[in-house]
Order: C-alpha cells, then structure tokens, then sequence
C-alpha cells in the first residue's frame, strides 16, 4: 500500500462579518493580539515568495486583493522584502488605517492561542437500532494555521489548513481522513457528521454549519 510523504488539506468556510465602514477600526482593535497580520505566520522565504505572487494580478487587482502591498517601495520582491517585515508585526487596527477600505483584509488567528487546539482529533461512530457500532472512524490530526480574509462587501471567507498527525500515512488512511474530514453539513435528514474533540478533554466541537 503506498504510504503519504506529506500532505495538507485546506477548508474554507463563507462567513458575513460586520468589520466596515465606521466601526470597522474599532472592531479590529477588539481582535488586535487575537487575529495578526497573516505575513506574520512567513518566514523570510516564504513572504518574499509570497509577495512575489502577488505579481500574478494586474496591478489594480493587486491593490484591492493585496492592499498591504501599495505601503512597499516600487520594485521586485526582494527589494519589499525588509519593509514588509516591518509592516508585519503592526497591530491590525493600525495597519487597517493605512490601506484602503475598499481592499481585502486578511489575517492569520494568533500561532499561540491555535495551541489551545491541540491536540485534536476527528471522530465518527455510527450505532445501528440495536446499540451496536456498525462504521467507526477515528484519526489525531492538527491546526497548522487559521486565516480570515475579509472582503468589503461583509463576506468573508475563513480557512484552515489541516493534516493529519500520524508518523505512518497511508493513501487509504488520508481518503478515509478527508471523507469524514469534508462533510460539514448534512446530505439528508438524520445524516450523522464525525465530530472534532481536544484529545486532552471531553470537549467536542461538532461539524456543522459555521
């Protein structure tokens, strides 16, 4: 059976938010030290990469999809690369001040409270009429990290990059993982979801419809 290297899975939910117009930096300040900048969450590589990408867009596109970029000087991203890990690290209240309203806002939840998510684990357990287990589905896997991207229009979209955590993967493990892992609303009535719980308590956190 062919085992898996490495591997990530990402799930988006849409959200409405109401972080706008004149509450908008007010509200921000409220998550400020919660939700960062998501360029916080690169390394050195990884946000030259980053901005370097974000060359793929026409310039006007850019400005609204990447508004951040418009605070750094003309030229490749080697050359933004010292002024962005500057901007980084701004509280996002302060930074929402500096770019227009209008552009996309995206942040990463704080690397230091996602560790309250760990360790997690998904579970499924189905029980037919008489009590006994019938399909049971378990798997410890981890929260690599949480961004929102946050839209004018009062949309947002809200992702997560997941992966299981395991030493041994094997290709029939991960599509069992992400079979129980995608289902986040039900297909019919009485359709049973697999469940999401902190290993180190009985909490558990259903997957239903953000």
């Amino acid at each position: 059976m062919m085992r898996v290297k490495s591997h990530f899975t990402l799930l988006v939910y849409l959200f409405r938010h109401a972080i706008s117009e004149r509450e908008r930096l007010e509200r921000l300040k409220r998550l400020s030290g919660l939700w960062l900048h998501w360029w916080l969450r690169l390394d050195e590589s990884s946000l030259e990469k980053a901005l370097d990408d974000t060359y793929f867009f026409l310039p006007y596109l850019r400005t609204l999809l990447f508004p951040e970029t418009s605070l750094l000087p003309k030229g490749s991203s080697t050359v933004q690369l010292e002024e962005a890990k500057r901007i980084a690290p701004m509280p996002i209240n302060e930074l929402a001040k500096k770019l227009h309203p209008d552009g996309v806002l995206r942040l990463t939840f704080s690397p230091e409270n996602l560790k309250v998510f760990h360790p997690l684990r998904l579970e499924f357990e189905r029980r037919d009429e008489r009590g006994e287990i019938v399909e049971q589905f378990f798997a410890s896997m981890r929260i690599l990290w949480i961004d929102t991207i946050l839209f004018p229009q009062n949309l947002g979209f809200l992702a997560l990059k997941v992966q299981i955590d395991e030493d041994e993967i094997t290709t029939h493990r991960l599509s069992d993982w992400l079979y129980y892992l995608r289902l986040v609303l039900t297909l019919a009535v009485g359709w049973q979801l697999a469940d999401r719980k902190l290993e180190s308590d009985e909490k558990t956190y259903d997957l239903q419809e953000p």
